[in-house]
């Protein structure tokens, strides 16, 4: 957990650009990515860091600015197919660059992981074929 966290800080300072991110899908809003380096394991859960780059800018009512790319450290219980976030930063430009809009740091709540979504392509780097 400390060197997923530490990944996350450090691409924050040397940007988000410099991870290594691989094509994890894509929905109808976002492509998204993984960047496999940053897995670790504890017993069935693992953490990831993922890239959601949205095809048209966001405009949340908590910004004043649009948001086009969201970065966010996920967990996923492998045996329960379902995930959440535990930190997500939101940024003004496409992967992960721009200003950085807003962080949360919170365990979310767990949502299931359903067939043929991006969490499910996510899912499926994080946790191999469970």
């Amino acid at each position: 957990m400390k060197r997923v966290l530490l990944v996350l800080m450090l691409a924050g300072a040397a940007g988000v650009a410099s991870a290594e991110w691989v094509r994890a899908g894509a929905s109808s809003q976002a492509d998204v990515y993984a960047d496999p380096s940053t897995i670790v394991r504890k017993e069935n859960s693992v953490r990831m860091a993922a890239l959601y780059d949205y095809k048209a800018a966001d405009r949340a009512t908590i910004f004043t600015k649009s948001l086009f790319s969201r970065v966010a450290q996920q967990e996923f219980d492998c045996d329960a197919a379902r995930f959440r976030d535990v930190r997500a930063s939101h940024y003004t430009q496409r992967m992960g660059t721009g200003d950085l809009l807003h962080t949360d740091s919170f365990p979310g709540s767990w949502q299931p992981v359903t067939p043929d979504s991006a969490a499910a392509q996510l899912r499926k780097i994080a946790c191999g074929s469970n």
